[in-house]
């Protein structure tokens, strides 16, 4: 219903004769007669629907129509006339064995209840010449039912309506990941009831079927094609890749757009690879590529979905994931226990450390630890050859004694386990950044965030932009905590330690509170000094308990400033422990050497990446001058549309004035190897892809 026709429909809603007989008024057109029989139907309580509509043969102009009560007529199996069938005596009866329950494969059917009455209620609209109005001639009032209640009107179908103004905020809603019942529940607080709202729940959801229904029509991996090839027009730095099978259908894609390479860029050493997640309606795995940013936050590389877990689907994966990044490599990947995935890592990342999710090896080992799944002992000296030794020799004790101890019963298993232990053991690896990763659990909640909304019946299409709306919450939460970084100050700032007041201007918020943790670490410890030959190079063991016997070696080059643990925790997580704090406070070191500041923990840890993306574009000196007509264009478009929005000729003409403008401008950028690529983007387009099977 358009704005002229509600404004006509409210008019006769207000008329204190309305729910009398209609004979002799007049009407415009169809629709205002429609409108007219819709109100005086509110004011009584019942429903319409359109019936006869005669045109002229001249010029085919309608010349009289009837509308009737929507309970008019009967279902059309009461017409029916079943003559019965009669018998063949030639055919013999099927044996019936009793007792016996026959299996049924039969859907349940639908119970329709009865609705129509055969009532006569009506009206009829006559127009004696052409371009006069139309009169009501004739109008009958008895109705043969009960009439609804004033408090039930917005059941009747002929009230409920889904305008386009609501559907267009429905659309919204829906794509921005807001679940069906959340968005009827807001129009309904929004009109103030469901009376209101103008349509009922049944309705609502319809509305949304029918609309997801229009975006795929049938085609959901075209759907999906479409709307990246749509993401590569409007950016430029937009990649993706598809790889088909035998039949022209998707076997595997791969996407990521600009900020994920700006985010890989700063925080791409280390990421997780995880490829357990299948709710979608082709039974496709997806795998998101994770990392960690400068908060301690999930942050999203790219995503791909591959059809099997085969070591060739994950070589083209990760190729393409290589060559996506410009050829940069992370230090560290995590991932499960796949064989698969295990040897193309080596082959497409041979410089990168690949380390064991320990969530999934806890979580796969007891499964194989049968009758000692029971036995506290052995789980808790398990747990500490995972996670639990200071360094090699410490761990190479720990497991000969656990297998003297309880080897026997799994000795196999327990063999091909130990061949393994530098993917898993955290103290094979402290030689390696990790940014202390022990686990999957980032990956796991990866999963959760991604799966929030999605069920084994989602489609591509809409999985999409499920996973968009994940990826912006994740940026939002990141652009907060870089507000919060640039507005606040931990309590340190006040403190008289400089030393915490330098790790408070340095790190993000979130880091610095680890820092400040193995900073009080650091003031309750113990330290003694080793005599050296060398009167530059100073030894020292700092332990946590008093008798020393969980120490660590601190070695310090005053030359240089150089220090260096033998718990190895700089290089393992870019974080000084607080065994080198301690020696750092006593020589009064009360700043953070520079080589000991690792950028991707900072405030500024995206810094270079910004720099280069002034640099790219070449326009940092005129950003500036933009700034002001940015701004002010902005404004004369927002008051336009707020002068526009309550006139449809107004809108209109916006749409067609803005569409025509947008394609002038289109044509002063556009060049000849821009059209060119248009050429080739549309061949693309109008190549038909099939949906995964």
């Amino acid at each position: 219903m358009n704005s002229t026709a509600e404004h006509e429909y409210l008019k006769y809603i207000n008329d204190e004769n309305i729910s009398s007989s209609l004979i002799g008024r007049h009407v415009t057109d169809h629709k205002d007669g429609y409108n007219l029989y819709q109100a005086h139907s509110r004011a009584l309580g019942f429903s319409i629907r359109k019936q006869t509509l005669r045109r002229r043969r001249i010029d085919n102009s309608i010349y009289e129509f009837y509308l009737v009560c929507s309970k008019e007529g009967g279902s059309k199996s009461t017409n029916k006339i079943t003559e019965p069938k009669e018998k063949d005596t030639q055919q013999e009866k099927p044996v019936q064995i009793p007792d016996v329950e026959q299996p049924t494969n039969k859907r349940k059917e639908r119970v329709v209840n009865e609705t129509r009455t055969a009532c006569k209620a009506m009206v009829r609209f006559k127009q004696e010449k052409p371009g006069e109005d139309f009169v009501v001639v004739a109008h009958e009032l008895q109705h043969n039912h009960e009439l609804v209640i004033q408090q039930e009107i917005h059941h009747l179908k002929s009230e409920r309506k889904i305008t386009e103004q609501k559907g267009q905020l429905i659309q919204t809603m829906v794509e921005s990941g807001i679940k069906p019942m959340h968005a009827y529940n807001f129009l309904c607080h929004e009109a103030g009831s469901e009376e209101v709202v103008g349509h009922t729940k049944r309705d609502h959801l319809n509305y949304i079927t029918q609309y997801r229904t229009r975006l795929v029509e049938g085609k959901d991996m075209q759907s999906v094609l479409d709307l990246l090839q749509q993401r590569a027009d409007d950016d430029p730095a937009f990649f993706y890749r598809l790889k088909f099978g035998e039949h022209n259908n998707i076997v595997s894609y791969f996407w990521r757009d600009s900020m994920m390479l700006e985010d890989f860029k700063a925080y791409g050493d280390v990421m997780i690879f995880d490829t357990t997640y299948r709710t979608n309606k082709y039974g496709l795995i997806c795998a998101p590529f994770v990392g960690i940013n400068c908060h301690w936050k999930t942050t999203m590389f790219a995503c791909a979905f591959i059809t099997n877990e085969k070591e060739e689907s994950f070589e083209w994966l990760l190729e393409t994931f290589k060559r996506a990044m410009c050829q940069q490599e992370p230090k560290t990947i995590f991932t499960d226990q796949d064989k698969a995935m295990g040897n193309a890592i080596e082959k497409v990342f041979p410089n990168t450390r690949h380390r064991l999710c320990l969530w999934h090896i806890e979580k796969n080992f007891v499964s194989h630890f049968g009758s000692l799944k029971t036995n506290e002992d052995f789980k808790n000296m398990f747990k500490n050859c995972l996670m639990g030794c200071q360094n090699e020799s410490g761990f190479e004790e720990l497991w000969a004694k656990m297998m003297e101890l309880y080897g026997h019963e799994k000795k196999e298993w327990f063999e091909q386990v130990y061949d393994q232990r530098h993917k898993w053991c955290t103290a094979l690896n402290r030689d390696m950044f990790s940014a202390g990763i022990l686990s999957s659990q980032r990956s796991e909640v990866t999963n959760k965030a991604i799966s929030f909304n999605a069920k084994a019946t989602t489609n591509l299409f809409e999985f999409y932009h499920i996973f968009e709306q994940t990826v912006k919450r994740w940026r939002s939460n990141e652009t907060s905590d870089n507000f919060r970084n640039r507005t606040e100050r931990p309590k340190a700032v006040k403190s008289k330690s400089k030393l915490l007041k330098h790790a408070a201007d340095v790190y993000t918020l979130a880091l610095y509170n680890d820092f400040e943790t193995e900073y009080e670490w650091a003031m309750a410890s113990f330290l003694r000094a080793f005599a050296t030959e060398n009167s530059q190079l100073k030894l020292f063991e700092v332990s946590p308990e008093e008798d020393f016997s969980n120490s660590h070696t601190v070695a310090y080059d005053e030359a240089t400033t150089e220090l260096v643990c033998s718990c190895q925790c700089f290089t393992e997580t870019g974080m000084l422990c607080f065994h080198i704090i301690r020696v750092m406070h006593m020589f009064s070191i009360f700043q953070i050497p520079q080589q000991y500041i690792l950028k991707r923990w900072t405030r500024l840890a995206k810094s270079a990446v910004w720099e280069n993306v002034q640099a790219d574009k070449d326009q940092s000196q005129n950003a500036q001058l933009w700034t002001p007509w940015r701004h002010a264009i902005t404004k004369n478009f927002y008051n336009l549309v707020s002068i526009c929005q309550s006139n449809e000729d107004a809108r209109t003409l916006c749409d067609k004035s803005l569409k025509e403008l947008y394609k002038s401008v289109k044509e002063v950028f556009k060049t000849d190897q821009q059209k060119q690529q248009e050429i080739e983007d549309e061949e693309l387009r109008r190549q038909t892809v099939e949906n995964p099977e």
